[in-house]
């Protein structure tokens, strides 16, 4: 399918026996009530065929390290307040989703020194 209204639309039509997509968007489908939603009596399938990362894009450049730090910050939080497990719960996601990594502690940042005009760290050498 083009899209997941498409793949709602053959669904719903009754084209399709089935339609594979991202977990999330599926299970708000499946948990919408029937008034709102044409495929709430189909169900999710209980074991997750992937589980492929998402990830936060930001434009290039040195002057969104901070924002960089600041997204990093907030990711950190959200793995050590299991407020990412939460959300899952909330949403009713199959287990599975959310990747193993995420309930690993976190590696700490490695300090490094400022760089010269030449592209290396300074030393006191």
């Amino acid at each position: 399918m083009d899209s997941y209204q498409q793949g709602q639309r053959v669904l719903s039509a009754g084209e399709v026996d089935a339609f594979a997509g991202d977990a999330s968007v599926l299970t708000g489908w499946v948990n919408q009530p029937s008034a709102v939603s044409t495929v709430s009596n189909y169900q999710l399938l209980p074991d997750v065929i992937s589980v492929e990362p998402l990830a936060i894009a930001l434009p290039k450049g040195t002057q969104y390290n901070d924002l960089q730090a600041a997204i990093n910050r907030i990711i950190r939080a959200w793995y050590t307040e299991d407020w990412l497990q939460a959300r899952a719960d909330y949403w009713n996601l199959p287990s599975g989703v959310l990747p193993s990594f995420l309930y690993t502690e976190p590696e700490t940042e490695l300090e490094t020194e400022p760089e010269t005009e030449s592209g290396s760290a300074e030393t006191d050498e």
